[in-house]
């Protein structure tokens, strides 16, 4: 049975693709989130606007944060996991390498 709409939590970030700052900067909110959800054990969805890159980002940065591996190795699992075969996107991984340093 699907859940009702009022039963749905939403969390909307406004990530513009050519905004000052990198989607980096949304990751400690966002994986709050992902956590939140998944500790209920309930479902969480991760989309964005253009189905590209941001999705993509938020999902490897999450698998990376939380297994705590290096960039190559999340978006191995990523890969393999979502079936990206080829979203090499600048910004995807701009964001995540700079995210890994800090």
């Amino acid at each position: 049975m699907l859940p009702s709409f009022e039963e749905i939590v939403y969390k909307h970030i406004k990530i513009m693709d050519f905004s000052v700052g990198t989607i980096a900067d949304y990751f400690s909110e966002v994986f709050q989130f992902i956590e939140e959800g998944t500790e209920q054990e309930k479902n969480v969805l991760v989309h964005c606007k253009q189905g590209r890159s941001r999705y993509t980002t938020i999902v490897i940065g999450y698998i990376m944060y939380m297994e705590r591996l290096t960039l190559p190795a999340g978006f191995s699992k990523g890969e393999k996991g979502l079936g990206i075969l080829s979203i090499l996107i600048l910004d995807l991984l701009s964001s995540l390498s700079c995210w890994k340093e800090l």
